[in-house]
């Protein structure tokens, strides 16, 4: 983006930046530890899947979360800017699609997708998205060095824009129902968060801590968990970042009132699962997830 024949020091800017950030991050850490977290703790975490069933289950959960559940009116704006820094500024306009194929890419191979890390992809969008609207006050100030094709870009800028002002009003609605806990990324986990909820919220008090394997449900009860679980994401789980040592040590050491198992994440750990039989019982059920694992709430005897 920086890139330009006649300034070497606006081309090197950027780079020079960047490596001077990473210089002071590895000089804090230590090279060998930056290296086991960047590269030895993803390969064994197993983060990407090329396989066509896992990118293809990814393609359906992003244009599920992309089109359906969210205004697409926001992407075409971000389209149409594409295509007019296409056609004005070459270069950077693929160093952006460049940006935005890489993020996107990056989705499509992961193993563990969830809907929330389609936000990963805002950051390219979002200066597209600006173009679009650059494109779009381009219709009405300049008025030299127009060409018919940048004329249409622009009249569908503005076509677009409209559109987008008409969505903003149920972008926020659905925001605060997600920020209120009404709502939910996952169309099929809704209801059944919510009724988690409301059984946390009676069943616990506001200084009392939960073990589960979704943060998210404590967040919307406003309880706490214990920091070592406080990203128990299946990644850290298969490269040895989170042991049923430290969910067992965990249970005795914050002794929290509930235990919620949610995603089936946990449940992979045989020692937690033989306690919970011994001295816990199920308070509710909420159906099965991975491989019929019970999604259940559970108190002590």
């Amino acid at each position: 983006l920086t890139f330009s024949p006649r300034s070497p020091r606006a081309v090197l800017l950027a780079p020079a930046m960047a490596a001077a950030v990473a210089g002071i991050v590895v000089a804090a850490i230590g090279p060998l530890e930056v290296l086991n977290r960047i590269v030895t703790w993803r390969l064994a975490g197993q983060q990407l899947d090329p396989s066509w069933p896992g990118i293809s289950h990814n393609v359906e959960l992003l244009y599920d979360k992309m089109f359906r559940q969210e205004q697409p009116a926001f992407y075409a704006l971000a389209a149409v800017g594409g295509l007019a820094l296409l056609l004005r500024a070459l270069q950077p306009g693929l160093a952006l699609a460049g940006w935005l194929g890489a993020q996107l890419l990056l989705l499509l191979l992961y193993t563990e997708l969830s809907a929330h890390l389609g936000v990963t992809l805002i950051g390219p969008l979002a200066v597209l998205a600006g173009v679009g609207l650059g494109a779009a006050w381009s219709l009405f100030s300049a008025r030299r060095h127009r060409t018919i094709m940048t004329m249409a870009v622009s009249a569908l800028a503005v076509l677009i824009t409209v559109w987008y002002a008409t969505a903003i009003p149920a972008l926020l609605d659905r925001d605060q129902r997600l920020i209120a806990g009404l709502l939910s990324t996952d169309r099929d986990g809704g209801r059944d968060e919510r009724a988690a909820v409301r059984v946390i919220g009676r069943l616990t008090a506001a200084e009392d801590f939960l073990l589960t394997d979704a943060p998210y449900l404590a967040f919307l009860s406003d309880r706490k968990v214990p920091p070592e679980l406080v990203d128990p994401s299946l990644s850290r789980i298969r490269a040895g970042a989170l042991t049923a040592e430290q969910v067992t040590a965990s249970l005795q050491a914050y002794n929290p009132k509930l235990v919620v198992l949610w995603t089936g994440k946990l449940a992979r750990f045989e020692p937690l699962m033989e306690i919970l039989s011994a001295e816990w019982e199920p308070v509710e059920q909420y159906g099965t997830v991975d491989k019929g694992t019970p999604r259940a709430i559970y108190r002590r005897r």
